[in-house]
């Protein structure tokens, strides 16, 4: 540790150790200063869970687990990496030691300083971090592949100067053979540092895609798949000295420069696109479309959302029965004590209904649940379609239609319209004539008598519905805001559709553009259409057919089709927590559908797969028949033009040691004949002629990669 005086200050520590592996390598033994946990739970989880994984990885065509293989990647151009690095080697060598996992190798993937430039933490101090950080990994390397042996028997790997001590801990060391090389990775002309990046991931892909006894090697002697647990092991120790002392005399040779060029067909990628764009063109017709059917669809909707919602008592406003007279009064003088009396009763009614009224509100005050109203309603339809039944539309004909669910329960809340012709006060009685200029009795069915009953059911009616009103109204502090809450619940998933739809655009032609320019070591093998408008046309056009959809459907329709109620109502829950996931979640649906109508066949015979997959477009390239008639004659071409122009010129990695190629592609029958096409079309470096190896990968479909080492 540096002195305290002028000892280096760095804050806040979150940000990097500013360059200074002093200053990393502090803040790592203060993370452990009372035990490894903070370092070593998360590395016993990660390993417990590859301990269970057998099964999983049968599924995926795995054998038994008889080893690991641990990239660890980092840089040593700044603080944090260069500081720490050693620490972590140890660390997870003691992890897997602690859970008895054998077969276990280390690969350090170094990150080297000439990758970044002065203003992303390049220059002189990450030189000098490097110098310092190599130097003590490359005596690591050496000291694994050549361990010294002291006097006494059995006292190898138990050098005191190769151990690191914690506080409160004996000594940590790695055993011999854990760790028999590290590739440092630096930069070739014009590669930028995301393409560095992938062909870090690409090298890391190609030696753990592949397996023992997968491949051919040319021009010279493959010893026993048994010598190596995973291929991994086997292509890095076969033929390679590292134990053998530098022809400088300085250390030995255990240490490995790298490159990796790879091509991919971009599945993934065209799938975010084309669905991103199925998506924003399906959400602008929801939201914008005329709803004709929403006119006589919304009000049993809505009428659904009050049941649901446990508010059937305030739709309906029950009123309690008038008693009619029994007898039927007949005669002017007896019906007119009838009306009367039917008033008094409807006034005593009202009162009663008043008490039923205020029990019945705040019961369902207490019970109001809309959320699961809304969920339910979304069963059956679509979300935009719902916002506007839960939020109403304005410019509707229809009263009901025009409030919506949350209007309809702010209108419960409010007097009810009086209406024409009706008064506060109970309808008068009316003199009652008897017909035929009195000669004939009045009788309860007379005309005038049932005008002056119509009038006291239309009162009685309205004074009803005030009374239900008033009741809801004083319980509005506990319902309010949960209709605020489920009406900003289906505002925000609709809001975030429309936010992804007005991003969408401007999203996937930077997406686009990145697909389709000139990368060094990258090569995306993309779809053969002119344009990526033809491709998205094609994909739509075949994805509407294989629906079932009539030809004339549009994007809207499709993604009604797709998406079922389950799914919104699910993206509904997840969007009061994270409305951007939710769209996400959708998406996510349609890419997956999407990715799988990639590799299929047309319903016509004459319909090719939409993106052919690697291994077969490599099998039509290397003569397959059956593979040829999948391919287009556009598709095969562009895979040999990308294949050929893979590797630039110079695109060798530094060194003067051995140069071994590893060239891994998709599994395919005519093993011979692919391998003699890919030695013909790659232009691989001259001097790695007698030491190419080919293998296969298990998974389909897979990239193609080319991987050179020193």
């Amino acid at each position: 540790m540096p002195p305290r005086i002028d000892e280096p200050k760095v804050t806040p520590l979150h940000a990097g150790a500013g360059q200074l592996p002093t200053v990393g390598r502090a803040a790592l033994f203060a993370t452990l200063r009372h035990s490894l946990a903070p370092v070593l739970e998360p590395l016993l989880q990660a390993i417990d869970s590859m301990a269970r994984a057998a099964g999983e990885l049968s599924e995926l065509g795995g054998g038994k687990v008889n080893g690991c293989d641990v990239f660890v990647a980092f840089s040593v151009a700044g603080g944090t990496g260069a500081g720490i690095f050693l620490d972590y080697l140890h660390l997870i060598n003691h992890a897997f030691q602690m859970r008895r996992f054998d077969g276990v190798k280390i690969y350090p993937l170094v990150v080297m300083p000439s990758s970044f430039s002065a203003a992303t933490g390049g220059g002189r101090e990450a030189e000098l971090n490097a110098a310092r950080a190599l130097v003590d990994l490359f005596r690591l390397v050496d000291t694994q592949n050549a361990p010294s042996e002291g006097a006494e028997i059995g006292d190898l790997d138990h050098e005191v100067g190769l151990g690191i001590r914690y506080p409160g801990m004996m000594p940590i060391r790695l055993r011999t053979g854990i760790l028999p090389t590290a590739f440092l990775f630096s930069p070739t002309a014009g590669i930028r540092a995301d393409d560095l990046r992938r062909s870090i991931v690409s090298l890391v892909m190609s030696l753990i895609g592949t397996e023992l006894g997968d491949g051919r090697a040319q021009g010279r002697k493959q010893a026993s798949d048994d010598d190596f647990t995973t291929f991994a092991a086997s292509f890095i120790n076969r033929g390679v000295q590292r134990s053998a002392v530098s022809p400088t005399g300085i250390g030995r040779q255990g240490v490995s420069t790298s490159l990796v060029a790879s091509m991919t067909a971009p599945m993934d990628q065209l799938a975010d696109l084309v669905a991103g764009r199925l998506l924003r063109l399906a959400v602008t017709d929801l939201v914008a479309r005329p709803r004709a059917a929403l006119r006589d669809g919304a009000v049993p909707m809505i009428r659904e959302l009050f049941a649901d919602s446990h508010l059937e008592e305030l739709w309906e406003r029950r009123q309690l029965p008038v008693p009619e007279p029994d007898p039927l009064p007949r005669g002017g003088k007896n019906i007119e004590q009838a009306l009367g009396e039917r008033v008094a009763d409807m006034q005593r009614l009202l009162s009663d209904l008043r008490s039923e009224a205020e029990r019945a509100a705040t019961a369902m005050a207490d019970r109001f649940a809309p959320r699961p109203a809304i969920d339910k309603l979304l069963q059956s339809v679509d979300p935009f379609l719902a916002e506007r039944v839960v939020r109403g539309v304005p410019d509707s004909d229809e009263p009901i239609a025009r409030l919506g669910f949350l209007g309809m329960l702010d209108n419960r809340a409010r007097s009810p319209q009086r209406p024409p012709g009706v008064k506060e006060q109970p309808p008068k009685i009316p003199r009652i004539k008897g017909q035929l200029g009195g000669l004939a009795p009045a009788r309860w069915g007379d005309d005038d008598v049932q005008a002056a009953i119509q009038e006291q059911d239309a009162w009685y009616q309205w004074r009803c519905r005030t009374v239900w009103h008033e009741a809801w109204r004083e319980q509005q502090q506990h319902w309010q805001p949960h209709a605020d809450a489920a009406g900003a619940d289906i505002v925000r998933l609709v809001n975030a559709f429309r936010t992804h739809s007005d991003q969408e655009r401007k999203t996937s032609e930077q997406k686009g553009r990145e697909l389709y320019e000139d990368r060094t070591g990258i090569s995306y093998l993309l779809p053969p259409q002119r344009t990526l408008n033809h491709f998205y046309e094609d994909v739509v056009t075949r994805l509407i057919r294989r629906e079932g959809l009539r030809e004339n459907d549009d994007e809207a329709a499709l993604l009604l089709k797709l998406v079922d109620g389950d799914t919104w109502r699910q993206v509904h829950t997840l969007s009061r927590r994270d409305p951007e996931g939710s769209v996400a979640r959708v998406k996510g649906q349609l890419e997956a559908r999407i990715t799988r109508l990639f590799a299929e066949s047309g319903a016509h015979l004459e319909e090719r797969p939409l993106l052919p997959s690697m291994g077969m477009l490599l099998a039509a390239a290397a003569g397959d028949a059956d593979a040829t008639e999948q391919v287009s004659k556009e598709a095969l071409d562009l895979f040999g033009r990308k294949l050929a122009g893979l590797l630039p010129v110079g695109f060798t990695p530094e060194g003067t040691g051995l140069l071994r190629v590893l060239v891994t592609h998709p599994r395919v029958q005519a093993v011979e004949e692919v391998q003699e096409y890919l030695g013909k079309t790659l232009r691989l470096p001259t001097d790695a002629k007698n030491s190419v190896e080919y293998r296969a990968w298990r998974a389909t479909p897979s990239p193609w990669s080319s991987s050179a080492a020193r």
